[in-house]
């Protein structure tokens, strides 16, 4: 029996799956859940500055957040770039309901790329990263990047001290050919 199975007999909320703890499991009795994980940017006006949103996801929507970067300052509009794990229906609910509360509400896009003719393997980048995506591999030392494991949170870009992580945006579509 693999080690994910022996976790998830033994009830436990938390697993080692290839050298990285994955948490977005729940053990509830004789059944198991996995949930669908979300990047969002929520945009939050001041008139919703002190709402209790994570709160209200949690015990609402059972959605748990966490939040990756918040810019939040009084009398003035917040940015938050929260990482929301649930069941899928519970997800589309609750971003439902953070419309409804006047937020502007965007999915993650783009992707984080190393150039590594930059990059000199110092891992400053890796301390970090929030989700492990950044890491060293052992026993070279040499930085890797787990594309599926980040969220674009983009704490790493000004971490680093070559400038040689950057995030790529998908093009925008030129009005003219973009079919109405």
């Amino acid at each position: 029996m693999s080690g994910r199975w022996k976790a998830v007999k033994a009830g436990c909320s938390r697993f080692d799956l290839d050298k990285g703890v994955v948490d977005s499991t729940r053990y509830a009795g004789p059944s198991i859940w996995f949930a669908m994980k979300q990047r969002l940017t929520l945009r939050l006006p001041r008139e919703a500055l002190n709402q209790p949103i994570t709160y209200r996801l949690a015990i609402d929507y059972d959605v748990a957040s966490k939040i990756i970067r918040a810019q939040i300052g009084p009398n003035q509009e917040g940015v938050m770039v929260v990482e929301l794990a649930g069941d899928i229906d519970d997800l589309a609910a609750a971003t439902a309901w953070l419309r409804r509360q006047g937020l502007v509400v965007t999915t993650a896009v783009g992707q984080l790329s190393i150039d590594r003719d930059r990059c000199v393997d110092c891992g400053i980048c890796t301390t970090i990263c929030p989700t492990g995506a950044l890491h060293m591999e052992r026993p070279r030392w040499l930085l890797h990047f787990e594309a599926r494991r980040c969220v674009v949170c983009e704490q790493c870009i000004p971490s680093c001290p070559l400038g040689a992580i950057s995030l790529n945006l998908p093009a925008q579509p030129d009005a003219k050919t973009c079919p109405v």
